[in-house]
């Protein structure tokens, strides 16, 4: 039996053929008449997304990296979600990965992922948590590398490049954004 990587969790989770309303106009549309939202590559895939896939493939901790679970739980109204989180699995052990929408994120946020993605890690005993932020358009992207930067004291952050921020005593932290 050929098998899906992922568990998906989704909070407040409709069907892809739900009905979902038009701001305050009380009419409706199919969900699959709406814009996707940015993290569609991540919830709605079979496995993580390339681009993804890519810019953590460039550190060997996390060759032939899969998803386990996939948690989306801050939701977007009719866009999708903000967030979410995934286990994931590489040749080098378990990988605890918060992925947000770079449209709406701050430096804030960014730290709560990291906190999010750290103590999943802790939990399943990975020895990794990377936060990614994805955007659709270079100009979504550049705010978002300004938040990483701010958020973990790095500087000239780039598109499609990983870097290690802060870690604790039992896992490393590492962050990048993707488009």
């Amino acid at each position: 039996m050929d098998m899906q990587d992922y568990l998906t969790v989704r909070a407040h989770a409709q069907g892809r053929e739900g009905l979902f309303l038009i701001g305050e106009t009380g009419m409706t549309m199919r969900a699959t008449h709406r814009a996707d939202s940015t993290l569609a590559v991540w919830t709605d895939g079979d496995g993580l997304p390339a681009q993804a896939t890519d810019m953590l493939a460039a550190d060997p901790r996390f060759q032939h990296l899969s998803g386990l679970i996939r948690v989306f739980a801050e939701p977007a109204g009719s866009c999708g979600y903000h967030a979410g989180w995934i286990l994931a699995r590489s040749a080098s052990g378990l990988v605890s990965i918060s992925v947000r929408d770079a449209a709406t994120c701050d430096s804030s946020q960014l730290r709560d992922d990291a906190n999010l993605a750290l103590y999943q890690a802790q939990r399943y005993c990975a020895p990794d948590a990377v936060v990614i932020v994805q955007g659709r358009i270079p100009g979504e992207t550049a705010s978002a590398r300004e938040a990483l930067a701010r958020a973990f004291g790095l500087t000239d952050v780039r598109d499609h490049t990983l870097y290690a921020a802060d870690a604790d005593a039992h896992t490393r932290l590492s962050v990048g954004c993707v488009r």
